[in-house]
């Protein structure tokens, strides 16, 4: 997978990895997946949750990503 969003590190406890978060970053503030199933079935954890994401935005009033639609494309 080309566009990773978290890191798994092997510690000395059989079983056990440490996973890094990769956030993006741009002076409007960041977007942290906090968990993707995709990536994470690839360290072996298969919970049934899709994603989780957290975001931060420095500057009132902005507005992140399709809030709302008009016909005909809503």
């Amino acid at each position: 997978m080309a566009d990773r969003r978290f890191v798994a590190t092997a510690t000395p406890l059989a079983g056990l990895a440490l996973v890094r978060r990769i956030r993006m970053e741009d002076d409007r503030g960041f977007l942290s997946r906090l968990y993707c199933s995709d990536e994470f079935s690839e360290f072996g954890f298969t919970e049934m949750i899709v994603q989780i994401n957290q975001t931060v935005t420095h500057a009132r009033g902005t507005v992140r990503g399709m809030h709302f639609q008009r016909p005909p494309h809503a």
